[in-house]
């Protein structure tokens, strides 16, 4: 199967988890033809072809930060939520870059009980430059989050971080 939202594109996968019917999520980056990058998640039926009851023919799109936004991980949650992990921000230029967990609804709208709006940024240090990598649902329905941060010119340092289900950090969850 290729996808194609535009003839002047590009589109990145980077994860898909399969969602209890048997259809398949697909996470990663687009430009849309621009310069910048948003998140990216569609939608597959079984047949392989984009389902058009989720986003946008089977498409969502959502822009983060404005600069380059990527999504590198995602969950099904047992009540057919989609959680979606990346980064915001871009690292060219010396720009900041973030971690960032989006949740959408099974149809693929922002799910806005979760931290307000569906989006979660969030900044763990000084460091210059986060990303998420990975995520794990625990059985007690909270998000397990493995990411990475690092300075410039600096050795890469591991984060893991717990939410909540609404979008919350779990206080219970510490890390050095």
């Amino acid at each position: 199967v290729l996808t194609s939202l535009g003839a002047n594109s590009s589109e990145f996968a980077y994860d898909a988890a399969e969602q209890a019917d048997g259809k398949t999520i697909v996470v990663g980056s687009t430009n849309g033809g621009g310069s910048t990058t948003d998140f990216l998640v569609a939608r597959y039926r079984t047949d392989g072809s984009l389902d058009p009851d989720f986003g946008s023919g089977g498409v969502v799109t959502t822009p983060i930060s404005g600069s380059n936004d990527s999504a590198a991980a995602v969950r099904i949650q047992p009540d057919g939520k989609i959680v979606v992990a990346g980064g915001a921000g871009g690292i060219h230029g010396g720009c900041r870059c973030r971690t960032v967990l989006v949740r959408y609804t099974p149809d693929g709208a922002l799910d806005e009980s979760f931290d307000g709006d569906g989006i979660l940024n969030d900044e763990f240090s000084e460091l210059g430059n986060e990303t998420s990598a990975a995520l794990l649902l625990t059985p007690d329905n909270k998000i397990l989050m493995i990411g990475q941060a690092a300075e410039y010119g600096a050795p890469n340092h591991l984060i893991i971080e717990r939410y909540n289900a609404d979008g919350t950090h779990d206080k219970s969850f510490l890390a050095s």
